[in-house]
């Protein structure tokens, strides 16, 4: 009696684990979604000015468009060669960091106890599965964490082109006698 009791508490032991595994990473929140998030827009390279000095229509649209070109070769950026789209708001809608082995762990403890032939080799399989799927769900969250920063670097090299176009344009157009916002 005693030695069906023993293998009985051997299977469950790796189920257990898991269990406490996949429950405490419940309770850890990603630092980036502690708090309330605010969707960022993109910053857009439109320039509104207003003359000071009463420029005719015909005046301003050349004061533009000479500004325009100073400031696509002094910044690198031509918001008119870029595709029109609509500003999207950058959120994550990322899995929390960790889920992905946690996740791992328990489909592959799951499986390894599946496919266990005899009680014996359970308790192995379910935890060889568990750690075997934990490393692929690590692994996989760390290429998603890795594209993220890629896309994030990315993201950050247009914005400072965006920006330093909104700057060129501004100083030439004050220096043309606009008040620009």
């Amino acid at each position: 009696m005693p030695s069906v009791v023993m293998k009985k508490l051997r299977l469950l032991v790796p189920l257990l684990w898991v269990s406490a595994a996949l429950a405490l990473s419940a309770c850890v929140t990603p630092a980036e979604q502690a708090g309330p998030q605010q969707a960022q827009l993109p910053p857009s390279p439109e320039v509104q000015f207003y003359p000071k000095h009463g420029q005719s229509q015909q005046q301003q649209d050349r004061d533009r468009y000479e500004c325009h070109l100073w400031a696509v070769k002094k910044s690198g950026y031509d918001p008119s060669a870029e595709p029109r789209r609509p500003p999207v708001p950058r959120e994550s809608n990322q899995p929390a960091p960790g889920s992905g082995a946690v996740a791992g762990a328990i489909i592959g403890g799951a499986l390894g106890a599946a496919t266990s032939d005899d009680d014996d080799d359970r308790g192995f399989n379910t935890f060889f599965g568990a750690a075997t799927g934990a490393m692929m769900g690590a692994a996989a969250d760390a290429q998603r964490q890795r594209a993220a920063q890629q896309q994030a670097a990315i993201q950050a090299r247009m914005d400072d082109r965006v920006m330093r176009y909104r700057r060129a344009m501004t100083a030439c157009l004050e220096g043309r006698g606009y008040a620009v916002r």
